[in-house]
């Protein structure tokens, strides 16, 4: 008689980049994991490179060149192609530690009727000790490249949100806050941690549209019925006034034009009355 095993469930991670360099260190830290994964990577950059030759037993890459997609125009490209039961977004410089997605596939073997996810400590952004992340508390502790969805039908993220599009902001919130209505959450693990570097110096326009998108992204959220703490809203809208205070009064003019550009999107978003039309 033979003894059927039970399938490992299957692993599909969707980045872009624009630095063979980064995928590469990305490559190198999946190999690591010990577990199947589907790799799918769309190159928006003006070069061309090849890393499908990369693939080996354990890691299929697929690899798309498309220079004019937004982030999540992108990932809804991929997500309407694949059939794996496990979804993540990691960023192209972000770092896996050894055994992060075998306790994904844990999570997944293991996981309860509400929960449709897992999410894990980032490099630079602990999470606050809970064990569970339900809709009032992504703000802080999720970004689309430290989770990984359990996949459903349906999956996918507003193309005007996000790096690239017309709102540069909310984009891995708000398709959070759709996911984890009804009481569902995310299970958390606060030992492992995934490596992902500081932002680097970005122009004042990025920061504006950042601001524009954070407005964008509240009206989204209120014309949808998507719930939000009053915390996170306060945070969200008078963060940056705060911080552009207090970088004014230390001298720290960099940190004080970023913050700076963020307000004036948020008043731009106000007084134009900006919102994300699906």
């Amino acid at each position: 008689m033979h003894i059927r095993l039970k399938a490992q469930p299957s692993i599909s991670l969707i980045t872009c980049t624009n630095s063979k360099i980064k995928i590469l260190r990305l490559i190198e830290s999946l190999k690591r994991q010990n577990v199947k994964i589907n790799l799918y990577v769309l190159n928006f950059s003006r070069l061309n490179f090849e890393i499908r030759h990369l693939s080996s037993k354990n890691l299929k890459i697929q690899l798309v060149k498309k220079t004019k997609y937004s982030l999540s125009k992108a990932r809804n490209f991929f997500l309407s192609k694949i059939k794996s039961n496990i979804v993540g977004f990691p960023d192209d410089d972000c770092l896996y530690p050894r055994g992060l997605l075998r306790d994904v596939i844990r999570n997944y073997d293991n996981r309860q009727k509400k929960c449709i996810g897992c999410c894990y400590k980032f490099h630079g952004g602990p999470l606050k000790n809970k064990k569970k992340v339900f809709q009032k508390d992504i703000f802080g502790n999720c970004i689309s490249f430290n989770f990984f969805l359990f996949n459903k039908k349906g999956l996918r993220f507003n193309e005007s949100l996000g790096l690239g599009a017309k709102y540069n902001f909310g984009e891995e919130s708000e398709l959070l806050l759709r996911q984890l209505k009804d009481g569902h959450y995310l299970q958390k693990n606060n030992k492992l941690s995934i490596y992902h570097p500081k932002p680097i110096k970005e122009k004042f326009h990025h920061y504006f549209s950042q601001g524009l998108g954070i407005i964008g992204f509240l009206k989204t959220c209120k014309r949808k019925k998507l719930k939000l703490s009053y915390l996170a809203k306060l945070k969200l809208l008078t963060g940056s006034f705060i911080k552009m205070l207090y970088y004014f009064a230390t001298n720290k003019r960099r940190l004080f034009i970023n913050n700076l550009g963020i307000c004036a999107g948020k008043l731009s978003g106000f007084i134009n009355h900006y919102e994300y039309k699906p």
